[in-house]
């Protein structure tokens, strides 16, 4: 899923599609006393659940040729979600040596696109 503002924006939105509802959204953001939206304590308890649920989040950083990329782990079907995105992003005219942070829960991996692209 395509995301052109904030990743939690999405989520709220359609919060069915990532296997939560409205209540527990708003729940999150009532823990801390925080608006519904706001880039805080509660998004980030959410992002981080859904990343631990297998949700894979990309970032891209473009004035630094960086990507960053949330996994809770490199199972096979992730790095096979992985090897396909990079090759896409390859042949849709990203340079073959950007940065891709690989940011897992236990640790942080750093590799170029087109390595990515191959394999892990």
């Amino acid at each position: 899923m395509a995301v052109d503002t904030k990743h939690i924006l999405k989520v709220i939105e359609n919060p069915e599609a990532f296997g939560l509802s409205s209540k527990e959204i708003q729940a999150e953001y009532d823990k801390d006393n925080e608006v519904i939206g706001v880039e805080g304590n509660a998004r980030e308890r959410i992002i981080l659940r859904l990343i631990d649920r297998g949700f894979i989040r990309i970032r891209n950083y473009p004035r630094y040729g960086r990507w960053t990329v949330n996994v809770n782990c490199l199972s096979d079907d992730v790095k096979i979600c992985l090897q396909r995105w990079a090759s896409a992003m390859i042949d849709f005219g990203v340079s073959r040596y950007d940065d891709v942070m690989l940011d897992l829960l236990e640790k942080k991996l750093l590799i170029i696109i087109e390595v990515l692209s191959l394999r892990i």
